[in-house]
């Protein structure tokens, strides 16, 4: 990212207004990279805006101003001085800089001083705004010593108004370089000689002088400081976070609620810079910006005129029509069009999904969290957005997940691995090693390259350097990637393990498959039949996804939906079906298709075709190979390939599983929710339809052992159900297929 260092960041409501910032003609360049400051400030280096939360900063005559964001403004209760100090460790190497709008002409007795003072050996610098000859002086003072480091021409500020932008920079080779521009004019720069007595500045202070009829014709814009301290290094990160999408308007609080789209941001950075050349992108249309100097800490607004009234002071708002649909990709481009902090949103992010349908916005939880959609939230603001306030509130705690694999092939026949993250990552923490090469084309994706090409159907690993983290910071937490260059199933080696077809109403259908061989199999090209021959198809992967050795996949219509309804799944484990799924047929008919036609498992006559369950229960194929009932404990992604059959979350578990008149079966329970608990029990049809009496039986704590007081059910194909009734209301429901003996 390219920018210039700047001095100055103006509320701008109209589009002409845009051009008065001129560059400074110091160029450098920004390299996107992790958060440096906090809220805009450190010790070391910051942008100080004046609003309550830096008054109590400061000391001073903080009640001769009127502290405004953007602008502190003078509102003095007579003829004098007004002054403010602030700490500020710049150490031996630093650039100041701010802005001042004079609505005169400023004279000997009506000016504005900026002084960097020192602890211990006295000596300070002064920089003199207008009091002599309508220009700028830069000082040292050393006890009752004042010598000239240098100046601006003469002449400078004779005009009836302006807005002067101003930095001082001290070097190593100890020189001062005094720098301002004007509005639209020119930049200049001045260096003073070198001077061996200047000390480090820990402290900033601002000073008025004004007579009884300008007490309120000054204002101070935004001040930056940046400095080289003794134990930190600020050094260049720059990002830029979007904080706000308002897209589909529907007024909540006429006349106080924004009745058009926008779009808002916020700068971090550790000074400013000027925009020359961006673009602001929606999609695939584009939008030019006009140039402009952004502070960092101050909110940036884009939206069309109808914002105007509603745009809060020390807001810079840059005017765009902008057309903002429900669900949209966007960017920023510098002038080298580079693109800079995309963002996607969709109307699925609102909460609950009533607000999706308009007069809400869309924002993050915290600015630094802006780069992971998942957690963006419907604004919480009664009118429905918070126009040019960032949130403020704690970053929310989050597991960065897993991220979705798939194979690709490259251009140049050359292999490679494809990495959904599931949030942005940031590229530069996954270096590459001897066994293959990283190739990031964007924040939410990146290709592993092998060195070799890998053998089909060999399991092959990536390690993950525990550096490597997630555009917000946060650790990935994986220690390793597997994968493999899948090759296609044979007939048995991808089963059918369970089957939702009538699920409860709005809810999903999801299917799942198990790879019961020792390789990696091909996923991708995988269809799911109602008949042997013709009938109905549907997709249920994307091409390149595969199945690791013992791996067990479920495709839903819905995965959040299905990992939330069902939690004794595994949502790690759940994939989005390409195609919507159907219910079974009569005759019963499911088959698992390759894509040339080949069947590799079916469902089919193991429950009898006439057979009907509830909803939202499904068929679960057990380990002896037969299809039973799951009862309500359908567990997507997560198939029991263990003869004894145990919780998903380790809740509850068989301790006995045969029937006979010597036996009967058991179980052992464990909860966490303490107090006493309704236990109750009945036979459930293996195969659907019949369900015998609920058996009431005693309160029992919270863990323990269960033996069943059914009486002898009436066959073979029976399950056993059992209820929990926690002290608080809540239900945990079991139930397990038996071995029935004489």
């Amino acid at each position: 990212m390219k920018c210039f260092f700047s001095l100055s960041a103006h509320h701008v409501p109209m589009t002409a207004c845009l051009d008065r910032f001129i560059a400074l003609g110091i160029l450098c360049t920004c390299i996107l990279g992790f958060p440096l400051l906090a809220r805009g400030q450190t010790d070391f280096g910051g942008t100080l805006r004046w609003t309550h939360g830096d008054r109590t900063l400061s000391s001073g005559d903080t009640g001769h101003f009127q502290w405004q964001g953007t602008w502190l403004h003078l509102d003095a209760p007579a003829a004098g001085s007004s002054a403010l100090d602030r700490r500020a460790n710049l150490g031996e190497v630093w650039m100041v800089g701010g802005t001042v709008h004079f609505a005169f002409n400023p004279s000997s007795a009506n000016y504005v001083e900026v002084k960097g003072h020192s602890e211990g050996r006295g000596s300070s610098w002064v920089l003199s705004l207008g009091e002599t000859e309508d220009g700028l002086s830069l000082y040292r003072e050393q006890g009752s010593e004042k010598v000239l480091l240098c100046r601006s021409p003469v002449g400078l500020l004779d005009r009836a108004e302006s807005t002067l932008h101003w930095q001082v920079a001290h070097g190593r080779d100890r020189r001062y370089t005094l720098t301002w521009w004007i509005d639209g004019e020119p930049p200049g720069a001045v260096l003073s000689l070198p001077d061996s007595l200047g000390a480090p500045i820990r402290g900033l202070m601002w000073a008025c002088r004004y007579t009884a009829t300008r007490t309120d014709k000054i204002r101070i814009g935004p001040t930056w400081w940046q400095g080289k301290s003794e134990t930190q290094d600020p050094g260049g990160a720059v990002r830029w976070h979007w904080t706000e999408v308002h897209s589909k308007v529907a007024p909540l609080l006429p006349g106080d609620s924004p009745a058009t789209a926008f779009l808002e941001g916020v700068l971090e950075a550790p000074f400013p810079m000027r925009w020359d050349g961006w673009e602001l992108q929606v999609n695939q249309r584009r939008w030019p910006l006009p140039s402009v100097w952004i502070f960092p800490g101050i909110p940036v607004v884009f939206g069309d005129m109808a914002l105007e009234p509603l745009i809060p002071p020390g807001v810079l708002w840059i005017p765009v029509a902008l057309d903002l649909p429900q669900a949209a990709a966007v960017a920023l481009f510098d002038q080298e069009d580079h693109r800079v902090a995309p963002l996607s949103y969709a109307a699925s992010q609102h909460r609950p999904p009533e607000k999706a349908l308009g007069g809400y916005s869309l924002e993050p939880p915290h600015p630094s969290q802006s780069c992971l959609p998942a957690l963006w939230h419907s604004s919480r603001d009664a009118r429905g957005a918070s126009l040019g306030e960032l949130p403020e509130g704690p970053p929310n705690e989050y597991m960065p997940g897993p991220p979705c694999l798939r194979v690709e092939m490259r251009p140049g026949a050359q292999q490679a691995l494809r990495v959904d993250w599931h949030h942005p990552i940031e590229p530069s923490t996954l270096p590459s090693s001897t066994g293959g090469t990283w190739l990031h084309l964007d924040p939410e994706t990146s290709y592993w390259m092998p060195s070799q090409a890998p053998q089909p159907g060999v399991m092959q690993t990536v390690p993950v350097p525990e550096s490597a983290c997630d555009c917000a910071g946060a650790a990935l937490g994986l220690g390793k990637l597997r994968w493999g260059w899948p090759r296609p199933p044979k007939p048995f080696e991808l089963v059918l393990t369970e089957f939702l077809e009538d699920p409860l109403p709005y809810e999903p259908r999801f299917v799942e498959i198990h790879n019961r061989t020792s390789d990696v199999l091909e996923a991708g090209g995988l269809f799911l039949s109602d008949a042997a021959s013709g009938g109905l198809w549907r997709r249920l992967g994307e091409a390149g996804t595969f199945l690791l050795p013992n791996e067990v996949l479920a495709w839903s219509e819905d995965p959040r939906v299905t990992s939330q309804r069902y939690p004794r799944g595994d949502s790690v484990q759940i994939r989005r079906a390409f195609h919507a799924l159907f219910p079974l047929g009569d005759p019963l008919f499911l088959g698992l298709f390759r894509s040339d036609g080949l069947l590799l498992d079916a469902l089919e006559s193991a429950p009898a075709a006439s057979a009907s369950i509830a909803e939202g229960l499904s068929w679960t194929r057990t380990p002896a190979q037969t299809w039973v009932v799951s009862g309500d404990s359908a567990s997507p992604g997560r198939w029991d390939i263990q003869d004894d059959e145990v919780d998903g979350i380790g809740r509850v578990w068989l301790t006995q599983r045969s029937w006979s008149f010597a036996e009967r079966p058991a179980l052992a329970y464990r909860f966490e929710e303490e107090g006493a608990w309704h236990i109750r029990e009945r036979w459930l049809a293996l195969r659907g339809g019949q369900t015998g009496p609920w058996e009431v039986g005693p309160v029992v704590e919270r863990q323990g052992s269960w033996w069943c007081t059914l009486p002898v059910p009436p066959g073979p194909d029976w399950l056993w159900e059992i209820e929990w009734t926690s002290p608080s209301g809540k239900i945990r429901r079991r139930a397990f297929a038996l071995r029935m003996r004489e």
